[in-house]
Order: structure tokens, then sequence, then C-alpha cells
């Protein structure tokens, strides 16, 4: 039918050139290779001469008009349309047809005498879907009140939560009444420096969101699964790490490792550390996830340490690339994206070293891509006299859409555990850090 169909496309064009506008081919969609060209020679008379007059066309190419059928074959092209109406549907179809060869194609070449490389063959299978999935979506602008749509009942399926929390429920009571919880398809960046305790904050915050019901999946481009896994059994039996390093616990750390090893059984807690992981690993793998769960939240350990299947060799353009990736996959698969990122040196270089976003190491387009920006800073990491030992904050730097601010918990560096601090607790910080500027003044 391609031969038909092709025909016909072209000469619609032919005759309503404005389809230009809305057509959404290239050439290389078109199976026959004289089409392939006629399509190549359309395209760029309608940019530099808006029209597909043939006169434009003789005219310009002059003596060449034979290689794309000379002025007969373009008439006969235009005689062969029996209406422009239905020119969408038949450039979908040209487009079906593509995407059916292409696939054919690269099933041969899996199938052929020297098989092939399986994460090459998926791969290409997956760039295939990812264009026909974008050239299939041309929904288009829609009016408001359609998004309105049955929104009474969102309303109160929000409501029904009874505390608020509408996402994922996070490891802290006061980032969650600040944002809802993780927000379906938001970008979430967690930055600091070496140290600060950013993956034990990770690990606390799967271990909430799992123990609310929803699957959290870590991929740990870092660190090996054991190491990680180890830390997550710290922190949920509140055993030293270094006992579980050494192994030389008490009887009571075993106690307490046994009940630790029962709880991450019971959570859907997943973990994947694939040596030189790419983004697009982990949106094959997502897309496998999100078959099998509709909820799940997504963790990633950590940007910087991403590769790419894409050639891209300055570390700020891959960074942005990378990030830019994670954004669209929470969008498409309607997922929270929890991604971890190292901060530059310069924070080093202040007076006052808590991180700001533009600290975000090879920050490329990080911050913008983001949804939420939280930075982790402990002020006893710096300050050996800090009067707030423990204390750690988490500067919510960026929220799209819920704000700015400053939360503070307890960062127990044995264990990994972060705890809320009561109101009271909170008071007396305060007031510690207020007499500690106090008495630093007058020095």
């Amino acid at each position: 039918m391609s031969l038909e169909t092709e025909q016909t496309v072209l000469g619609s064009l032919y005759l309503k050139p404005d389809l230009m506008k809305t057509c959404i081919l290239e050439s290389k969609h078109f199976d026959h290779e004289l089409h392939a060209l006629i399509y190549k020679v359309f395209r760029f008379a309608w940019k530099k001469f808006g029209t597909l007059d043939i006169m434009v066309l003789a005219n310009h190419y002059q003596g060449h008009m034979e290689k794309i059928g000379g002025i007969s074959y373009i008439t006969k092209l235009a005689q062969s349309v029996p209406t422009v109406a239905n020119f969408e549907h038949y450039q979908r179809i040209i487009l079906e047809e593509y995407f059916d060869r292409q696939k054919s194609q690269i099933v041969a070449e899996a199938n052929g005498a020297n098989g092939g490389d399986l994460d090459e063959i998926v791969e290409k299978l997956t760039a295939l879907k990812t264009d026909k999935d974008f050239l299939a979506d041309d929904t288009g602008p829609v009016k408001m009140s359609e998004v309105l749509a049955d929104h009474s009942k969102i309303l109160l399926k929000r409501a029904s939560s009874g505390d608020g929390v509408t996402g994922a429920k996070t490891f802290s009571a006061d980032l969650n009444n600040i944002s809802g919880g993780h927000q379906d398809a938001d970008l979430i960046i967690v930055g600091a420096r070496p140290s600060m305790g950013k993956t034990q904050a990770v690990l606390n915050d799967m271990k909430s969101v799992a123990m609310n019901g929803r699957p959290a999946y870590l991929f740990s481009a870092e660190m090996k699964k054991l190491s990680v896994v180890e830390r997550m059994v710290s922190i949920t039996g509140g055993i030293d790490g270094k006992k579980i390093r050494s192994g030389l616990m008490s009887d009571s750390d075993w106690d307490a490792y046994s009940k630790a090893l029962d709880i991450i059984e019971s959570l859907p807690l997943y973990i994947d550390d694939r040596p030189r992981m790419t983004v697009e690993y982990i949106l094959r793998q997502v897309e496998k996830i999100a078959q099998k769960h509709s909820n799940a939240v997504i963790y990633i350990d950590f940007l910087q340490m991403l590769e790419t299947e894409k050639k891209i060799q300055d570390p700020k353009a891959k960074a942005t690339y990378i990030s830019r990736e994670l954004k669209a996959m929470g969008k498409e698969f309607n997922t929270p994206v929890i991604a971890l990122s190292s901060m530059g040196r310069k924070v080093e270089e202040r007076t006052d070293k808590r991180p700001l976003m533009s600290d975000l190491k090879e920050s490329g387009d990080i911050e913008s891509d983001a949804d939420v920006v939280i930075l982790l800073y402990r002020d006893d990491y710096y300050n050996a006299d800090s009067p707030i030992p423990g204390i750690v904050e988490l500067i919510l730097a960026k929220g799209r859409n819920i704000g700015s601010g400053t939360i503070k918990m307890f960062f127990n560096r044995k264990n990994g555990r972060f705890t809320d601090l009561t109101d009271e607790q909170k008071n007396a910080v305060t007031e510690k850090v207020r007499e500690y500027e106090k008495t630093n003044r007058k020095r």
C-alpha cells in the first residue's frame, strides 16, 4: 500500500503546500527512493520559496527535474489525490509502515548469523519506540475546562489522605508538611558535599516511602549494592555501622540485626548497581518497573556518576542531558525521581559553608530542570565547637510549587538515622545558636 499512500501524500502537498506546516514526515520515512527525494525537494522549496509551484521548481532545478520524475510525474501525483482532507490519515499510514520496516530490520539483525549485541538491540528498539511515541503525541493544546473534568474527585482523593500528604511520604515530617510528599513526575535533587550524609538521607527516605506502601528503587552508580544494603540494615536496626563492617557485634546488636532483616524483607525495596550505569539503561528499567508498579519511586545515587550512550564529552553538557532525561522519565511514567548530586568545591572557600544551588557540581541545567532542590548542611562537620552537634539542615533551595526554607533534623552518624525534632528540640537548637552567636560577637 505504501506506493499509493506515498503518492497521495506528495500529491496533497503539491496541491496544498500549506500542509507542510503540519507535516511531521521526514524523507527517511518514505519507502520508495524517488518519493524520499521528491519530499526532500518539496521541503527545501517550501522553506526557501514558500511555494511548490511547478514552474518555480523547474526554474530552480532546470535540467535536473528528471531526477525527481520530471514535471509529468509530479503532475501525476497531484492527479492521484482523491481529497486532501485525508492527508493526516495518510501520513500516519506512512509512519506506521516505516516503524514496522525498522522493527523488522532490527529483529532480522538479531536473528542473523552473528546474532548481535543484546544491549544494542534493546537500545535500538527502545529508541524506535521513543520516536514512535513522540510522533504519535500530537494532541496539541486543550481547553483548560477539559483539564478540570472530574477534578473534584482528585480533590476528594487528596483529602482522603487525612494529613495533607498527597505524594510519597518522605523521611521528614516537616518536609511532608511543606511539600505534601514527593509528588509524581517531580525531579527532586538532593545535593551535598562529601560526608554530609546524603546517601543515608536517601536510604532513610526510601525506607519511609516503602513503609507507606510505595515501592522504592535505587539505582546506585557509585556504591556496590552490599555496601548500600548494609547501611540500610544499620539505619533500620539502629546498629553502629562500624560494627556491621567489622562483624564485631554484641548479642543485642545481633538481635537488632535479625529484626532489621525481617523489616527489610517485608518492604518493597530494590537496588541496581550495574557497572558504568547509563541514563538510557535506567530509562529501560523504569519502563519495566512501571509495568509492575504504577506507584514506584525512583532514586539515583548519584547524577554525576551516570554515563550516557550518546557521545557527549563536555561534563556540563552531559549533566544537562542526563538531568533532562531524568525529568522527562519522571513525567513519562508519572513517578517521583530523587537524584543525588555532588557539590562544587567553592563551598569550602566561603565563610558560610552552607551550599547554594549554583554549587551543584558541573551543574549545567540541573537546577532549572529540578522541581525541588534540597541541599544538606552540617555545622558540626566544619566547626568542632558547633553548638548544635548532630543537627543537619535540609535547605529547601528550590520548590517549584512549595517555596523555600530550612528544615532541621537530627542525624546519628553512627547508625545513619535521620529523625525529626520535636518543637521543644527545635526551640532549644535555635536558642543554642543564638547564644553561640552572641558569645562570638563579644570576642
